[in-house]
């Protein structure tokens, strides 16, 4: 299960630009931090009555271990926080995201 996209890399290479699925609480925040990951958010989409948001952001290429990494442990965050259908919510929307790029 993917949570995040891979959107393309910035200007030069030096950035790549993700989408990923976060919640309400910003849940990301904190695995961003303990693995030493600077990300710069660029924007996120919200929708009424969903707990989780899609955020848009760059990390420097030579980051994007550290960011993956992050984003796997976010899986298993969601879980022990009790957001059992984030895992359903991304298998949701990450395809249509990819598809939508591909246009």
């Amino acid at each position: 299960m993917d949570n995040c996209l891979t959107l393309g890399k910035g200007f030069l290479g030096l950035r790549t630009r993700f989408a990923f699925c976060d919640d309400d609480n910003h849940s990301s925040v904190s695995l961003f931090n303990r693995n030493r990951v600077r990300i710069t958010p660029k924007g996120s989409w919200i929708k009424d009555g969903v707990k989780y948001r899609i955020v848009l952001c760059s990390v420097r290429t030579k980051d994007v271990p550290l960011f993956r990494k992050a984003m796997e442990e976010l899986k298993t965050k969601m879980l022990l926080i009790g957001n059992t259908d984030y895992e359903a919510f991304c298998e949701e929307i990450i395809p249509g995201l990819r598809e939508a790029g591909e246009k």
